[in-house]
């Protein structure tokens, strides 16, 4: 997901762009979401890399307003790629799952920046829900989890995210979350001549 000027390049997938919010469904934050106890909430591993390419590709496909990558770029990076990527990611860059047995459902990742002046400052990136998943508090559970293990962090002070000004159900959500906006981006992102605006949103950590 985007943070306006991002310099550090460290955010995860690597892409050419930066990375948007997607669709988030408002619901409980609960692991066993649905009444179905096989529900799971729990990091991305290395050995769930394909799964999190397939629910990737998927979120592409199928709301590709709510994210920077396109389908061509995701088919350059191969499934090892990804499990590089998670095996590297360390305590300040991670994907949150939810799982169905091995089957990922739905995905929410995190990065804090690299260079010593912005570290104080990370980023949500990547939420989606698989449509058949979509209203049971996954969305929800899945943000929720993100941030409290962001909060475990030393001494980061906020954390950012870009969401598409149509995306009124993700919206709601990051303020009930305690997002607020503090600009608004004039055609973010583009698909085919046409443009979508975008809200920059902060949830501050220390409650300054």
């Amino acid at each position: 997901m985007r943070s306006g000027r991002n310099d550090s390049k460290c955010y995860w997938p690597k892409t050419n762009g930066e990375e948007r919010v997607g669709v988030l469904e408002v619901g409980m934050s609960i692991v066993a979401v649905g009444g179905k106890l096989g529900m799971e909430i729990r990091p991305f591993e290395v050995n769930d890399a394909a799964a999190l390419w397939r629910l990737r590709m998927t979120a592409l496909h199928t709301d590709p307003w709510s994210f920077a990558e396109s389908v061509e770029e995701l088919r350059q990076i191969s499934v090892e790629e990804y499990g590089r990527r998670i095996g590297e990611g360390g305590d300040g860059n991670f994907v949150i799952g939810a799982f169905e047995g091995e089957r990922g459902l739905g995905m929410c990742g995190f990065y804090r920046e690299t260079l010593i002046k912005r570290r104080h400052k990370g980023h949500l990136w990547g939420v989606f829900v698989l449509p058949a998943a979509r209203g049971k508090g996954l969305g929800r559970a899945l943000a929720e989890r993100a941030i409290a293990t962001a909060r475990e962090l030393p001494d980061l002070k906020s954390i950012q995210l870009t969401v598409s000004v149509t995306r009124e159900a993700a919206r709601g959500l990051y303020r009930q979350l305690g997002f607020r906006v503090f600009g608004v981006e004039s055609r973010g992102l583009g698909i085919g001549g046409e443009f979508v605006d975008e809200e920059h949103m902060i949830l501050d950590l220390d409650g300054e």
